[in-house]
C-alpha cells in the first residue's frame, strides 16, 4: 500500500499542527509522533502506526496543486505490532473520513510524480 492524498483545511486557517492532528484523529491510529527530520518540508511531520501500516502527515514539497499544502502518505511500511487499528487501502474511503474532520482531501488520478501530470482526481469534501 502506498496512498498519497492532497489536503487543507477548509477555512485555510489551522495550523499545520492542527491539521495533523485532525488526521490522526479519525484515523485508526495509535503511537502519534511528532518528528523532526531535514527530509521534510518545514522540517518536522507528525506520523502515527496501525496493524496494517502507518500514516505520516507532512507539508508538500511540491507545486503540483498548491492549494494544497499537506500530503497525508499511507504507508504499509512501519506496521506496529500491537496496534488494533487497521487502515482502509481504498483513498475514496480514507479521504471521506478525513473530510469528516472540516479537511479537504484531493485523491489524484494518474502519476501525480510526473512532471507533465495534468491535474485530475477526486475532492472530497464535508
Amino acid at each position: 500500500m502506498h496512498i498519497v492524498l492532497f489536503l487543507r483545511d477548509s477555512t485555510g486557517d489551522a495550523p499545520f499542527e492542527e491539521v495533523a492532528r485532525r488526521v490522526m484523529a479519525r484515523l485508526p491510529v495509535s503511537d502519534i509522533e511528532e518528528r523532526e527530520s531535514s527530509n521534510y518540508e518545514g522540517g518536522n511531520y507528525f506520523v502515527g502506526y496501525a496493524a496494517n501500516g502507518r500514516v505520516e502527515v507532512c507539508r508538500s514539497d511540491g507545486a503540483q496543486l498548491e492549494r494544497y499544502p499537506y500530503w497525508v502518505i499511507l504507508t504499509d511500511r512501519g506496521a506496529r505490532v500491537g496496534a488494533s487499528g487497521v487502515l482502509s487501502e481504498n483513498p475514496s474511503v480514507v479521504a471521506t473520513t478525513i473530510a469528516k474532520e472540516g479537511l479537504e482531501a484531493f485523491v489524484p488520478d494518474g502519476d501525480w510524480t510526473k512532471v507533465n501530470w495534468s491535474p485530475s482526481g477526486a475532492t472530497y469534501r464535508t
